[in-house]
């Protein structure tokens, strides 16, 4: 098992000037320190795992910015591992980090960084052990959550409270959620431009502070918005305003004209020409692969949350049920409207990024048919829906752990059969292997990018 630790980093400054190879007794010490504090805090947390432990050791902490910059340290670095250092891979893991003094030297991280180093180490430890310990974490998270969801507060001034409104002049309103409603608006320093105000009410009987998909949409969009991609809604400004029952908590975003949804109710009966479809879904999937790239889920991917401008212009939006993810992680599963839930999400087991490839593959299906693939009002009736279009996998695939039973009286489809009948070849391959059972089965968003049917004229 891997433990990434940021240890303080005057621990180690004493031993800048020094050769790393002679650090002596005093790192050893350090060392074993670290491992006996981890080894008694582990097997508080997992005691299966205390009698099945074979070796334990403690390599170079990350803080040690010496270890390849000092002059004397250098040398033993590149002694230790030239190819680490050399290979063109691994030529960005070692940046200075945002925290003064903090430097990722590369000594205990694989390529991809240590959350990959992290994930694998959950991965071999799950095996070891025989549980999820993916699940575990998710658990703990939701504690801290919870346990610090009190410190979680605006803390704006009364000189500037009321500054952002004023920005922006409010036309129309747009739609209404859970949380707040969305509104067409004015930017009154750029009076050309024209921008969508989602404004979020937080009371103050609420005591928790700004509830967690508030925050998660503002993480992510933020991370999001720091690449300004072509299909993903961009977030332009976030500010928040007291009232004397709570907080008015506003998100600006680019104005787009129409939602799919929307789009889709205006077409006629004759249907949408292949060229239009072809066109939204390359669109659609290039923002996934861009999300998934980045390790984020959507998790909500339905007709009205994929935008559609006047000029064509397609951008996934809404991101208030998104997360980040590691590998397979058994996440919350009221996800999704009804309607386009993955089989995975239904069944209450574990999913990764590919529930947006089911989705959007019910999506794909809905620009063909101008309506829903499956409209089910209950999990059971969904997945009858589902499995009257897709064929019913064999008992020894349904998840153990799912409170729906199988049913093989669901079985009304073969392997063979097209899905949608007027579908080519290349369309019924592609819905197909973006509505595969298995999650593991279904193409990626960058695989579907190079599918013949999208990839072609």
């Amino acid at each position: 098992m891997t433990v990434v630790s940021f240890a303080p980093y005057s621990w180690f400054e004493e031993w800048k000037d020094e050769k790393v190879k002679n650090r002596g007794a005093d790192y050893k010490e350090i060392k074993a320190g670290i491992i006996n504090t981890v080894l008694e805090v582990v097997t508080q947390i997992f005691p299966k795992i205390k009698d099945r432990i074979e070796y334990m050791d403690a390599g170079t902490p990350i803080t040690n910015q010496h270890y390849l910059a000092a002059p004397k340290g250098e040398n033993y670095g590149a002694d230790h591992c030239t190819s680490r250092f050399t290979a063109d891979v691994c030529a960005t893991i070692r940046p200075q980090t945002p925290i003064k003094n903090l430097f990722l030297t590369g000594q205990d991280l694989c390529s991809c960084g240590f959350a990959g180093a992290i994930a694998g180490a959950l991965a071999c430890g799950s095996v070891v052990l025989n549980r999820n310990l993916f699940i575990d974490v998710d658990v703990l998270r939701k504690k801290l959550n919870h346990a610090n969801s009190k410190k979680v507060q605006f803390k704006i001034s009364k000189r500037n409270m009321d500054e952002a409104t004023l920005n922006y002049e409010i036309l129309a309103e747009i739609g209404a959620g859970a949380y707040g409603t969305v509104y067409k608006a004015r930017d009154l320093v750029d009076k050309q431009r024209l921008v969508a105000v989602k404004k979020l009410k937080i009371s103050a009987e609420q005591h928790l502070g700004i509830p967690n998909l508030m925050i998660r949409e503002v993480a992510l969009l933020r991370k999001t918005g720091l690449f300004d991609h072509p299909n993903v809604v961009k977030l332009l400004d976030v500010s928040a305003s007291l009232r004397k029952t709570g907080l008015d908590l506003m998100l600006v975003f680019e104005y787009i004209d129409q939602d799919l949804s929307s789009f889709l109710s205006t077409v006629s009966e004759d249907g949408l020409e292949r060229d239009k479809i072809k066109d939204v879904m390359r669109q659609l999937l290039n923002g996934l692969d861009f999300l998934h790239t980045n390790m984020i889920i959507h998790r909500d991917l339905k007709p009205s949350n994929v935008l559609l401008s006047s000029r064509g212009k397609v951008k996934i939006a809404d991101f208030g049920m998104a997360r980040i993810y590691t590998q397979s992680i058994a996440l919350t599963p009221c996800v999704v409207t009804l309607w386009y839930r993955a089989p995975e999400v239904l069944l209450l087991s574990n999913y990764m990024s590919s529930v947006d490839i089911w989705s959007a593959g019910c999506i794909f299906a809905e620009l063909f048919l101008l309506k829903p693939l499956f409209q089910g009002y209950t999990e059971v009736q969904q997945l009858q829906r589902i499995f009257e279009v897709i064929e019913l996998p064999g008992e020894e695939d349904w998840p153990e752990e799912s409170p729906i039973c199988y049913n093989p009286a669901w079985a009304t489809r073969d392997a063979t059969s097209q899905l949608l009948p007027n579908l080519t070849v290349e369309e019924n391959n592609l819905l197909i292997q973006c509505l595969a059972f298995h999650p593991t089965q279904r193409i990626s968003a960058f695989g579907a990018l190079d599918h013949p049917f999208l990839s072609g004229p």
